[in-house]
C-alpha cells in the first residue's frame, strides 16, 4: 500500500496526501459553481482523474459534491439570501448534469451530489450541530477572512436550509454570521459523506481550502492536496492613465468567470487552438497535464494527438451540448 500511495503522489498536480487508508479509499471532491455554465472550467476535473486512479487501484468509489447553495451564505439580507439559494440550486443542478456525463465517460463508479441532498437529510444537521458546537463564533471570525461578513443567523432565512429547522433550535446560531457558517458546514459535508457513504479522503485545492482541511483531518478523514490552477489574466487599466500587465493568477478549479482565458467544457477545437493554446498560458500547459495524466492512469498510453486535440478530449468528457 506504501507503494500505491507513493504512485498517488507521484501525480504532478497531487501536493500532498494526509491518512493511511487503511479503511478504504473511497473519495469526495466538494465543489462550486461557475456563474454561468458554458463557463466550467475543465480544471476541476483534477480531482476525477485522482478519483479514476484511486478506483484503478483500488476499486474505490467517487462522489462529487457541488455545493453552490452555500454561495447564499454571503448574502446581506434575508430577500437576497432566498434569491441566491434558489438560483444556485438551480446552477447545482445544471452543473450535475454535467458532472454525471464526466463520470460515465471516464467509467467511475459513484454518484454527483447538490447541496440539497444533504441539507434535506436530518442526519446532516445532527453532525452540523455538533460541529457547530465545538467552534467558537468569534474565534472563526479572527481566523477567516469574511467570515464576519454576510448577516446575522437570527436574520436569516432558515427556510432555505432544507431540514435544519427540525433539528436544530430557534437561537443556537444566534452568535453566528452567515458568512462564518462555511466552516461548519464544509466540515459537516466531509464528516456525512464518512458516515452515509464511507468515504475516507476529501480532494481538493490544497492552498484555498486548508483552513477548511485542517479541522476536518482532526475527524479522522484524509486530505489529498491538489495544486492550485493557474491563469493568465488581461492587461487592464490601473485608473491612472496606466496599465496593469497581463500576469499569471491562482485561481480555483472549479469556478470559471468571464475574462478567463481558461479551457471550458463549452469550448470546441477551434476555440482551444485559436484562444487557449497561447505561448506560456498556464491554463492551458495545465490542461494539457490533465490530458496526459488522464491518458495514462485510464491504460490509453501516450497520444500521437495534437496538444490542442488531447486537450478536447478533456472538453469531450463533459458530453458537449453547452
Amino acid at each position: 500500500m506504501i507503494q500505491f500511495i507513493e504512485g498517488l503522489k507521484e501525480i504532478p498536480f497531487v501536493e500532498s496526501v494526509s491518512g493511511s487508508g487503511e479503511e478504504g479509499y473511497n473519495s469526495y471532491y466538494g465543489m462550486n459553481v461557475s456563474p454561468k455554465i458554458t463557463k466550467e472550467p475543465v480544471d476541476q476535473l483534477d480531482g476525477f482523474i485522482v478519483a479514476k486512479y484511486l478506483q484503478k487501484e483500488t476499486g474505490s468509489k467517487f462522489y462529487p459534491f457541488i455545493a453552490g447553495v452555500y454561495g447564499a451564505l454571503n448574502s446581506k439580507n434575508p430577500k437576497q439570501a432566498a434569491e441566491t439559494a434558489r438560483s444556485k440550486s438551480l446552477a447545482d443542478m445544471k452543473k450535475r448534469e454535467l458532472l454525471r456525463n464526466v463520470m460515465s465517460n471516464m467509467g467511475l463508479d459513484g454518484k454527483v451530489y447538490v447541496t440539497y441532498d444533504l441539507w434535506d437529510d436530518e442526519f446532516y444537521w445532527e453532525i452540523f450541530r455538533e460541529i457547530a458546537r465545538s467552534l467558537e463564533p468569534f474565534e472563526i471570525q479572527e481566523r477567516v477572512p469574511n467570515s464576519g461578513k454576510g448577516m446575522r443567523m437570527n436574520e436569516y432565512p432558515l427556510r432555505t436550509l432544507g431540514k435544519m429547522q427540525s433539528v436544530i433550535k430557534n437561537g443556537f446560531l444566534d452568535e453566528w454570521f452567515s458568512s462564518g457558517l462555511y466552516i461548519p458546514a464544509e466540515v459537516t459535508e466531509a464528516v456525512w459523506f464518512k458516515e452515509r457513504k464511507g468515504v475516507n479522503f476529501k480532494i481538493g485545492p490544497m492552498e484555498s481550502e486548508s483552513i477548511y482541511d485542517d479541522i476536518i483531518s482532526e475527524n479522522g478523514i484524509g486530505i489529498i492536496g491538489l495544486e492550485q490552477p493557474e491563469y493568465m489574466a488581461k492587461a487592464t487599466s490601473d485608473g491612472n492613465g496606466g496599465i496593469v500587465p497581463a500576469q499569471v493568477r491562482k485561481t480555483v478549479p472549479y469556478i470559471g468567470k468571464s475574462g478567463q482565458n481558461r479551457v471550458f467544457f463549452s469550448d470546441n477545437i477551434a476555440d482551444i487552438a485559436i484562444f487557449r493554446m497561447l505561448d506560456g498560458d498556464p491554463s492551458f500547459q495545465r490542461a494539457v497535464t490533465l490530458a496526459e495524466c488522464y491518458g495514462a492512469i485510464s491504460g490509453k498510453g501516450k497520444s500521437s494527438k495534437s496538444y490542442p486535440e488531447k486537450v478536447y478530449e478533456l472538453v469531450k468528457l463533459g458530453g458537449g451540448g453547452l
